[in-house]
């Protein structure tokens, strides 16, 4: 049984993320900027054509995010065939056996609704024009983990690091599997909802 697993990760090291700054005016983006033209033509026709066919698109778009998105960042893994089920029919216990994925159905569940509700909160920002904050995103974060017991990753600015055996290691260190109140606020829903309504 082939599953979607994440890519390990190893050789990769942390930096802090730069503003992009005057870089950006040397890019062309006219043949980006035809593309969205005609996306935004179609989407128009197919709407008005077709209202619950654009519908029902957006949705299974939404879906194969949701669960695509924790595959790649190696919160769980998942069956193809339950993947491609999940897309197409929803998201429900009922679709999901044991030995398809590495959680509990049920907690897996919980964990895309989290990430299809984050998807939600993109599309709601982007619709309202509103910018990108720090903010925003500290929200979006809090969303996507909700429901995540554990959580690993690399960084060598979370003070929640094991401690390398070199005395002057400058090197990212890996963090330990620790739950997930220990990185976010134990009132995630609450700062969520500030968030997402004061930024």
């Amino acid at each position: 049984m082939a599953m979607y697993k994440a890519n390990s990760r190893g050789g990769h090291k942390w930096r802090r993320i730069e503003g992009i700054g005057s870089a950006m005016a040397g890019y062309d983006f006219q043949e980006i900027d035809s593309l969205q033209r005609q996306w935004l033509q179609v989407k128009s026709s197919v709407e008005r054509a077709a209202p619950d066919a654009y519908k029902e698109f957006n949705e299974r778009l939404t879906r194969r995010w949701a669960i695509e998105t924790g595959i790649i960042e190696g919160i769980y893994d998942l069956d193809r065939g339950v993947t491609e089920t999940l897309v197409a029919k929803g998201i429900a216990v009922d679709y999901i056996e044991r030995g398809s994925t590495n959680k509990e159905p049920s907690d897996l569940v919980e964990i895309l609704k989290d990430h299809q509700d984050a998807v939600a909160a993109v599309n709601f920002w982007i619709r309202e024009g509103r910018p990108l904050t720090k903010a925003f995103i500290c929200g979006l974060h809090s969303q996507i983990l909700r429901k995540q017991d554990t959580a690993r990753g690399t960084s060598s600015a979370i003070c929640l690091t094991q401690k390398s055996s070199k005395a002057n290691s400058k090197s990212n260190q890996t963090i330990r599997s620790v739950p997930m109140e220990r990185f976010t606020n134990t009132a995630r829903p609450n700062m969520w909802k500030a968030n997402l309504t004061s930024c």
